[in-house]
């Protein structure tokens, strides 16, 4: 395999692990909203 070809590999790579993490954040951002929701509810 080229340099090239390897590089563009390692791209490609990043880039799905930077849309994963962004997923990721998003999710837990979701899950502590709704945690804190579920202890507000609580305290009453």
């Amino acid at each position: 395999m080229s340099e090239k070809d390897q590089e563009s590999r390692w791209l490609e790579t990043i880039s799905a692990l930077e849309k994963e993490r962004d997923l990721l954040r998003r999710r837990v951002e979701e899950l502590e909203e709704a945690l804190q929701g579920c202890l507000s509810r609580s305290r009453h």
